[in-house]
């Protein structure tokens, strides 16, 4: 019985460590700067977060606006991107979500992850969950 359990640990353990993502992380500046969520009237800014959870918890998640790669997302973590206004598509893999984002507004948008990648779903939150969210993340680099 002890081995059973000591071999389940072990698997876990090495599923867990053999899949870590290391993710560079903004500047303790530019992350304060971020969470002011202040707005410029022209543009609008998108905030995509990912909350501490256990589901993928050490995978970096490429996530991509309009077929560019934004940045990636591990568990406990945001990106920040001011982009012009208008109809874009997030996108992770398979998974595709059009949006549309108004000038002069922040734009809250959370990734739920799940076992089955398909059931992977972005979801746009009100600004007030998403600011207590993102407060309390540090936000990682976005790549353009």
């Amino acid at each position: 019985m002890k081995t059973n359990r000591f071999t389940i640990s072990l698997v876990i353990l090495l599923m867990t460590v053999g899949c870590v993502t290391r993710v560079p992380h903004s500047s303790v500046s530019e992350d304060a700067a971020a969470k002011t969520f202040q707005t410029t009237p022209s543009m609008a800014n998108l905030y995509l977060y990912r909350e501490p959870g256990f589901v993928g918890s050490k995978v970096g998640w490429d996530v991509a606006l309009d077929g560019r790669t934004l940045g990636v997302l591990t568990s406990g973590t945001y990106i920040f991107r001011e982009i012009e206004p208008g109809r874009h598509i997030l996108s992770r893999l398979q998974i595709v979500k059009p949006i549309h984002l108004a000038a002069g507004r922040n734009h809250f948008f959370r990734i739920d992850p799940s076992f089955a990648e398909s059931m992977t779903k972005f979801v746009e939150v009100s600004e007030q969950e998403g600011r207590a969210a993102v407060s309390k993340l540090p936000r990682v680099t976005t790549l353009y």
